[in-house]
């Protein structure tokens, strides 16, 4: 039996979602507004629920996700992500070239069977080699012939011994050269993408033989993935269930308060828990991780801070949408404040630095091969110096 939902509907659901505007989620898509609007409400029915809440056309937002919607968002990313995940692990997979054909090079077969021919002949000669020709004029025409077309085949043979060789040598520099290393690399959602987006560039620049693949999961997920050996090493917020990895600490991200710029509240420069605590508050669910959760929930309880709570989406930007539509307040990684989106208003909080999320590098201790270690190595000391402003990172 077919599924009444695709991916398609999956990802155009998505892409809405963090637009909340149906011209911009079609630019995006590449696709005229008719098409979108069609398979959103085919989608709907498929569920039974309407995931969106059309407004007059005009603002800057003329849809808003309701109830339904916000908790639609996470599975359907996480849906998104397994088929990302999929596609990632199959593409490129291609089957090793047959065994037994001759090595590049390598002289014909037909010529190396002629050549072993000849010497034979010679060598069985009565009377042996050069000397069995001497008084045989016929004998020494023939020899005269046979010369030339020895020599012919010498020719031949050293010119594919040239060959050979040319091959060997470019073997050789090859052989010598670096070898192409894939570094898997996690990254959480939950700061700012931009802050890491230096590491790319600088190891094709520094290290071009290393091919970085970048995962985007949540911390909890990241670490999952990398005791399971898919990960080389993410970069993830904690606390965090982070079980024997190695952790390199990187800098610490205090959390702000996140609200639409129309609110009243954003006439402070500073907001507090209490000041926040009426107001519909966006925050994530425990299963994404637990041991922050629990560490905020002590915090929430020390300030009696117990908002009404709406389902955080797991990507930033979704959230950001929602918060610039007014449908609640976020508390979010300082580095977001650096993201560039008509709507939206950052302030301190004054118990930021109590909520603050710690940026480690996790890998394992051991277990690596040489050239990863040493990639690892590398991006550890660049990632420090980025952290501590000792150097300026390109």
């Amino acid at each position: 039996m077919p599924y009444p939902v695709t991916l398609r509907q999956l990802h155009y659901f998505c892409v809405l979602a963090e637009e909340l505007n149906f011209r911009r989620a079609a630019e995006r898509l590449f696709i005229s507004q008719p098409p979108l609007s069609r398979q959103i409400r085919i989608l709907e029915d498929a569920l039974g629920t309407p995931l969106f809440e059309r407004c007059p056309a005009g603002p800057a937002y003329p849809v808003t996700l309701t109830e339904a919607g916000a908790r639609l968002l996470p599975m359907a990313l996480q849906q998104l992500q397994h088929m990302d995940t999929m596609l990632q692990h199959f593409s490129g997979a291609g089957s090793d070239a047959p065994s037994g054909h001759p090595a590049p090079g390598s002289p014909p077969a037909a010529a190396g069977r002629a050549s072993n021919a000849h010497h034979a002949s010679a060598s069985n000669h009565p009377s042996g080699g050069k000397h069995a020709f001497a008084n045989n004029p016929a004998s020494t025409s023939n020899h005269a012939s046979g010369d030339k077309r020895a020599s012919g085949r010498q020719h031949t043979s050293g010119n594919n011994h040239a060959g050979g060789q040319r091959a060997m040598n470019r073997r050789a520099i090859s052989d010598n050269a670096p070898r192409p290393v894939l570094l898997r690399l996690g990254l959480t959602p939950v700061i700012d993408a931009a802050q890491f987006a230096w590491i790319k560039p600088v190891l094709a620049t520094r290290m071009p033989h290393v091919r970085l693949d970048v995962l985007r999961q949540g911390s909890t997920q990241l670490v999952r993935n990398l005791l399971h050996g898919r990960l080389d090493a993410a970069i993830i917020g904690t606390p965090a269930m982070t079980g024997d990895l190695q952790i390199t600490p990187l800098h610490r991200e205090p959390l702000m308060a996140c609200l639409a710029s129309s609110h009243p509240l954003a006439r402070k420069r500073q907001l507090s828990l209490q000041a926040i605590a009426g107001e519909p508050v966006f925050w994530f669910e425990r299963r994404r991780n637990p041991v922050y959760y629990d560490h905020c929930q002590h915090i929430f309880g020390r300030h009696q801070f117990n908002p009404h709570r709406l389902v955080e989406p797991a990507d930033h930007h979704v959230l950001l949408g929602l918060v610039a539509s007014g449908q609640g307040i976020a508390l979010v990684p300082s580095s977001l404040r650096t993201t560039r989106r008509p709507g939206l208003a950052f302030r301190r909080l004054a118990e930021g630095d109590e909520l603050a999320i710690d940026v480690v590098l996790a890998s394992h201790a051991q277990g690596y091969n040489q050239h990863t270690g040493r990639i690892l190595d590398s991006l550890q000391q660049l990632l420090r110096q980025q952290a501590s402003g000792f150097q300026r990172v390109p």
